[in-house]
């Protein structure tokens, strides 16, 4: 079986070129969607060295894009020495923050931490649920949140790095996505991200009461649109998990192809869709083994590899979404959103 997976996947030539590092669990926020079950005062992190080593480890594989998140990243105690270390590797770097930082019981701005490394950052990317306080927080579960984190966003276009804001639509939000993009024009952010609900993590037990249905999909469909067309100074992105809403032109998977991964216990994963769904694998956990080899010989991998090889051009969901409905690795699995617009 094994061998059989190798062979098919030798057609994809997969070359790992983008890392997704998350440092730590702890986060000031609550969010009712997180897929890590973040959470202020939670102790699971990677350990700085083998973080340090790993960074070594991508760039001689030839490595170019890393995204650190969490948890919230400004909140682990090595970053900047990470930072450094992907600085002096020639890494684009990137961080998946909110901008705020919990210390001594109180949420405050992350300012000061983005100051310090503001030399060896190139993009910040920002999570922005809603425009208005009480839907933000809502969801965050933190009052002020809102507030602070726009405060982070203003600061860091202050200090000449890029800013960009995800929004995640939800049935609580989804008609946010106007006012979200006017406020991106307003703080001169160049670029808004649109990321499809995972119904993992602590969005699992609410998925009924999160996910879009088929009404809400068209609408943020023909929204999309409409806004690309109002604001051409903004780059409105959706990724290839919402291919299905033919706002782009279909997008190849990258989940295994050309990105990896790594969760706060080492544990790997295809692309961050596949967070909390893990095989039983060997060479699946970067503190037992090094990158190099977890990338080759993963099984884990190997599987969404195959899958992905077995896709036809006409079937654009999503395969971390149908995995979360299947309970199994299978393309032939129907995407949830499928049967929606279907």
């Amino acid at each position: 079986m094994e061998e059989a997976i190798a062979h098919t996947v030798t057609c994809l030539k997969p070359v790992l070129q983008e890392m997704r590092v998350e440092l730590l669990r702890e986060c000031p926020l609550l969010c009712v969607h997180c897929s890590a079950h973040a959470a202020p005062h939670h102790t699971l992190q990677l350990p700085l060295n083998r973080v340090l080593s790993l960074i070594d480890e991508f760039v001689q594989s030839g490595g170019r894009q890393v995204t650190l998140t969490g948890g919230e990243p400004l909140m682990y105690s090595g970053l900047e020495d990470v930072l450094q270390k992907c600085h002096t590797g020639g890494l684009n770097t990137r961080l998946f923050s909110s901008g705020i930082i919990f210390d001594q019981g109180k949420h405050m701005s992350g300012y000061s931490r983005i100051c310090q490394i503001a030399s060896f950052i190139d993009r910040i990317m920002y999570s922005v649920y809603s425009s208005r306080t009480e839907t933000h927080d809502l969801i965050t579960r933190i009052p002020g949140s809102l507030q602070l984190t726009l405060s982070a966003i203003a600061h860091t276009v202050e200090l000449g790095i890029e800013a960009e804001i995800h929004f995640v639509p939800t049935q609580v939000n989804y008609r946010e996505l106007p006012d979200i993009v006017e406020l991106a024009a307003r703080l001169k952010v160049s670029h808004v991200g649109i990321l499809r609900f995972v119904p993992h993590g602590r969005g699992k037990n609410k998925s009924h009461a999160l996910t879009l249905g088929r009404e809400e999909h068209i609408w943020l469909r023909d929204t999309v649109k409409l806004l690309r067309e109002r604001y051409p100074q903004i780059a409105i992105t959706v990724g290839s998990a919402y291919n299905l809403l033919h706002v782009n032109r279909p997008q190849n998977c990258s989940a295994g192809i050309n990105q990896i991964v790594i969760e706060a216990n080492g544990r790997i994963a295809p692309c961050s869709a596949f967070s909390n769904f893990h095989v039983d694998d060997q060479f699946g956990n970067i503190l037992q083994q090094p990158l190099h080899i977890v990338w080759k010989q993963s099984l884990y991998l190997q599987k969404v590899r195959k899958a992905l090889v077995e896709s036809t051009h006409d079937c654009y969901g999503c395969l971390a979404q149908k995995t979360m409905v299947a309970g199994h690795i299978d393309v032939q699995s129907q995407d949830p959103l499928e049967t929606l617009l279907s």
